[in-house]
């Protein structure tokens, strides 16, 4: 889905699947919203020191070596409340001026 077809300000909720990281960044897979990419995820944070870019994230879940964790077992779903949105603002901008 591209940025200017995102339904920006929308309240989703998402489910937590499992969460992936390695030195260059951490993401979580996620399962509740459409994505283009092949794994629906949130990026948690990136290395940028060591490589690491928001865009990483894609990389890192297609990745056989990488770290993955688990979440808890539990009869509890780790489940996500958010609001659709881009950072940095200025793509959002350029999206919606552009």
């Amino acid at each position: 889905m591209e940025i200017e077809n995102l339904p920006l300000g929308r309240k989703v909720r998402l489910k937590a699947e499992c969460s992936y990281h390695d030195d260059k960044g951490q993401a979580v897979l996620t399962s509740g919203f459409p994505s283009d990419n092949l794994h629906p995820h949130i990026t948690i944070s990136y290395n940028k020191e060591k490589g690491g870019s928001g865009k990483y994230s894609n990389e890192l879940l297609c990745m056989e070596r990488n770290v993955v964790l688990t979440l808890p077992k539990s009869d509890a779903e780790v489940i996500l409340d958010g609001i659709i949105d881009v950072f940095p603002r200025s793509i959002q901008q350029g999206a919606v001026n552009g």
